[in-house]
């Protein structure tokens, strides 16, 4: 895949100007979504991490490799991405998404030995990146749009893309997802999980199964991405064609990094899942059977721990803190249990920097992380490509925001994927976890479905 080198931008300051456009979904709707082009979406209610979606249409580079193919370090990457990128007036206040990556879960064999036992299927690149002149960000609280950009022009040219008449592509159709392991292969496997906790090998270990769709017709992946969105509403959602037959959607509910350009970092694991009932009394009974479950909270304090650790290893001493532990969050089809990590980055710190301490998140790995990885590339049959890897964007007033790649599909010439799965420990039941699994998957599977 090419690498086109990033130059310098002419403009060392951008520009934001009203732009009342309506929110970029309803956009998508009724356009589709081109190539290169990216929709980062908040699903679900209105809230402090689900305020703004953002649209990038034409970028003016892109960048894709695969992490055994080429030389470029794609953590060095992203820094020349930032030195490339203007700034913003610092009292704007709405996230200036100019950048936007993709880091699939294999870029993790840059950074440690976790070895090559998996089957590599090579469907998407492991590491994309597009910078834009442009992007429309609607405000869904406010109900109120801008377009920044790098000048007068940029916002002009997004504004008029935004404003021609639709022209909306064969909607992608596909067939219902399957999984691709049986459930008897998945108890094979989560005892052998169990074997490497017994010999001390690790504590806890996510382990998860990929479901296929097969491609009936159609391009576009819109119309499944929006069903997507809507039966899962993940605050951290995002749709990427990569060309004309591969494109990457997810509608995460997971927070991997936020960072600011004050120093401040957070990331937001979450571990511990029990699925929405479809009625008050039954969710109320499911939700405090999470909250009281003890082998939910001692997995999810392992995670933390982990979190923590990486945190520190950039940040600066004594500031990584966790102000809220095991926090209840509800989502359409579960109830999950998230924890929030703070910091403050050291000054030597670049974005960079971050993601080689902290790549990729511990709630998608396991503890202790490296013999995690180690031992999900023997156990699981295929190399997990994008998912868990992370999703985001630099932020031209500083800093960026990521997701961690869960509620994830993505397309190929002839299938469309998707993985769920979940945290093993000595206490897990292979029924139990079969059907959390199942239930992640739930979202997705309504979505192919309609």
């Amino acid at each position: 895949m090419p690498y086109r080198r990033h130059s310098a931008l002419v403009s060392k300051s951008a520009i934001a100007v009203p732009a009342q456009l309506g929110p970029p979904e309803r956009w998508v709707e009724r356009h589709g979504l081109p190539v290169a082009a990216v929709l980062l979406s908040s699903g679900g209610p209105v809230g402090p991490d689900a305020r703004y979606s953002a649209l990038m249409l034409s970028p003016v580079s892109v960048l894709q490799c695969r992490v055994d193919e080429t030389s470029v370090d794609p953590f060095a990457a992203l820094d020349e991405l930032r030195a490339a990128l203007p700034m913003v007036d610092a009292s704007i206040d709405f996230p200036c998404p100019l950048v936007v990556y993709v880091m699939g879960y294999e870029l993790g064999r840059r950074l440690e030995r976790v070895g090559e036992s998996a089957r590599d299927e090579r469907h998407v690149a492991d590491f994309f990146a597009a910078r834009y002149d442009a992007a429309y960000v609607w405000d869904r609280a406010l109900e109120r749009g801008h377009v920044v950009g790098v000048d007068e022009a940029a916002t002009a040219a997004l504004i008029a893309a935004i404003n021609q008449d639709p022209s909306l592509a064969a909607q992608l159709d596909i067939s219902r997802p399957v999984p691709m392991q049986s459930q008897a292969e998945h108890a094979l496997a989560l005892e052998a999980i169990h074997e490497a906790i017994r010999q001390g090998e690790v504590y806890q270990l996510n382990y998860t199964v990929r479901f296929e769709a097969k491609r009936r017709g159609g391009q576009d992946p819109s119309a499944l991405y929006l069903r997507l969105l809507r039966h899962a509403g993940g605050p951290y959602s995002a749709l990427l064609r990569f060309d004309d037959d591969r494109a990457l959607m997810c509608a995460s509910p997971e927070r991997f990094l936020k960072w600011a350009a004050d120093r401040s970092v957070q990331t937001r694991p979450i571990k511990g899942t029990r699925p929405r009932m479809g009625d008050p009394a039954s969710d109320a009974t499911s939700a405090q059977a999470l909250l009281e479950s003890a082998k939910d909270h001692a997995e999810h304090v392992m995670i933390v721990d982990v979190e923590r650790n990486d945190l520190g290893r950039v940040c600066e001493l004594g500031s990584v803190k966790v102000p809220k532990l095991c926090v209840l969050e509800s989502h359409e089809t579960v109830f999950h249990l998230v924890s929030t990590v703070e910091g403050r980055l050291r000054a030597d710190v670049t974005d960079g920097d971050l993601f080689r301490a902290t790549f990729p998140g511990g709630s998608i790995t396991g503890a202790p992380k490296i013999r995690a990885m180690q031992l999900i590339d023997s156990l699981e049959p295929v190399r997990r490509g994008p998912y868990c890897g992370s999703l985001g964007y630099l932020d031209a007033r500083g800093g960026g925001d990521a997701n961690i790649l869960i509620r994830t599909a993505w397309t190929t010439e002839d299938a469309v994927y998707y993985q769920a799965g979940g945290g093993i420990v000595i206490e897990s039941d292979a029924e139990s976890e079969w059907a959390e699994a199942m239930v992640k998957a739930l979202a997705f599977i309504r979505a192919a479905t309609p």
